[in-house]
């Protein structure tokens, strides 16, 4: 049995316990969520053996409830063991997924994969989410692109301290994915910021600036990023404290 996790950061430990009186013996989890310590989390909750790392490249939003609005080029799922090892149920899973006609591979090193993501989000839905505008305007003003490439660089230097052993180039790659992607696209972070819900923030940004104290790797524009969104988060979680605030 399978059980695959796709919900926001936030909603992590609630899902988990939700979904944990049908986790078997034998169930398997996947986690296809942004960021980079979900297995941690989700191990507070089932054994670590249990879960898998996998993350999924797509264009898409919710539309409307029930209803997803895929744009973009087709999407790919990339998950495999920590250990690197090509196990049984990783390969049941794999030839799940291709005969359901998913575009689906392994990795032997999921951990890169997820890095290589997070180093894209951060930087994509950070400052577009910040800018509230969609990416092509983001890449097109020069002010706004530079902030862009040094959040990137941020957490390539980051990830340098942290062994994660990303290419060389991971900084140009990111951005050539940025230019790659529709000019319309808005990313789900400043889509949630735009419908007043929760954005990951936390699990993206705010990561890079835990880390970065912990490491001692100065990350200004992550920090940024942080601090706005973090604000903004409060004022959606409760509107009532930030009106009574601004009326004392």
């Amino acid at each position: 049995m399978w059980c695959f996790f796709c919900v926001k950061s936030h909603d992590t430990e609630k899902a988990a316990r939700f979904v944990s009186p049908m986790v078997e013996a034998d169930t398997s989890i996947l986690t296809l969520q942004n960021g980079i310590d979900n297995v941690e989390r989700l191990a507070q909750v089932f054994a670590e053996e249990k879960i898998l790392p996998g993350t999924v490249f797509i264009e898409s939003t919710i539309a409307s409830p029930g209803v997803i609005a895929h744009t973009g080029k087709p999407g790919k799922i990339i998950f495999g063991e920590f250990s690197g090892e090509r196990t049984e149920r990783v390969q049941r899973i794999l030839e799940t997924f291709h005969r359901a006609g998913i575009d689906a591979e392994v990795s032997d090193n999921i951990q890169k994969v997820l890095w290589a993501k997070f180093l894209f989000i951060c930087g994509v839905h950070g400052v577009s989410t910040l800018g509230r505008a969609a990416l092509g305007l983001i890449l097109d003003c020069p002010k706004t692109r530079e902030v862009l490439e040094g959040t990137i660089k941020e957490v390539f230097e980051l990830s340098k301290k942290c062994g994660i052993g990303l290419p060389d180039n991971a900084v140009e790659e990111a951005l050539a994915l940025a230019y790659s992607y529709n000019r319309k696209f808005k990313c789900s972070m400043l889509r949630d910021l735009e419908w007043h819900r929760k954005t990951e923030v936390e699990a993206l940004n705010g990561m890079v600036v835990r880390l970065g104290q912990a490491h001692g790797v100065p990350v200004p524009y992550n920090n940024m990023i942080y601090a706005i969104m973090h604000l903004e988060n409060k004022k959606i979680e409760n509107p009532v404290w930030a009106s009574q605030l601004l009326e004392r």
